[in-house]
């Protein structure tokens, strides 16, 4: 189903917002991408084009850094302080 005009300016109005909020991930489209299908995907996808709420939840944009502090090597697991093995998070695009 094609989502309706007003539907994709609130989309763009939600990724303009968090690019605002959350400026050190504007050189990361993966970062970015993540947080946004998480958004959606608790808003119930992007199938459902009815009244929907978007909420930026802030820890989640922001919990990068913290990440990043800890182990930044996307490449390399690491046994994490929650005590997963994880790859590490950096805000590199890898397209560059």
């Amino acid at each position: 189903a094609e989502r309706p005009a007003a539907r994709l300016f609130v989309e763009a109005l939600l990724l303009r917002t968090m690019e605002s909020l959350g400026e050190q991930i504007l050189q990361c489209p993966e970062r970015l991408s993540f947080l946004l299908f998480h958004i959606f995907q608790d808003a119930g996808g992007l199938e459902d084009i009815g009244p929907v709420t978007l909420s930026i939840d802030l820890d989640r944009l922001q919990d990068g850094l913290p990440q990043m502090a800890v182990h930044s090597n996307p490449y390399v697991r690491k046994k994490m302080p929650s005590g997963k093995w994880e790859l590490g998070l950096n805000f590199d695009d890898i397209n560059e």
